[in-house]
């Protein structure tokens, strides 16, 4: 079983070296990990493997700053998990597919007043790549 497979989600309790972490993990930012380890709970033979949700923490773990994590809805379809982060105020959608472990798929849309303006679906392995699409998204 691989490092990240051993985590387990729930609130830490850690004392640090440090007065302040660099970047606290509020719990709206938990709430992610909270909905991955419900797809985990009740693993089906027609749903994602726990490798592919374990994939998807690792992922979402790496993602910084970690304040994008805020406002992501996780939901399975068949096999993969799709992590959606939508802004009616802006426009603009992030869709992260985990269709199997070390597979990733982005798929961004940006739309005024009512056309799609830009869209595109990158595949990738690189969790460094969610963060950058996040960041378009978060402005």
């Amino acid at each position: 079983m691989n490092a990240f497979a051993q985590v387990v989600f729930s609130r830490p309790r850690y004392r640090a070296s440090t007065k302040r972490l660099q970047e606290p993990f509020v719990p709206e930012m938990y709430e992610v990990f909270r909905q991955l380890e419900l797809l985990a709970a009740h693993i089906t033979s027609d749903g994602p493997s726990l490798a592919t949700i374990e994939w998807a923490k690792y992922v979402l773990l790496s993602v910084l700053p970690r304040k994008y994590l805020i406002g992501a809805q996780v939901s399975p379809l068949d096999r993969e998990i799709h992590v959606t982060w939508d802004n009616d105020d802006n426009g603009k959608r992030v869709v992260v597919f985990f269709p199997a472990p070390s597979q990733l798929k982005l798929y961004c849309e940006w739309v005024k007043d009512n056309k799609v303006v830009e869209h595109e679906l990158v595949n990738t392995t690189s969790p460094g790549d969610v963060s950058e699409r996040l960041h378009w998204f978060c402005q």
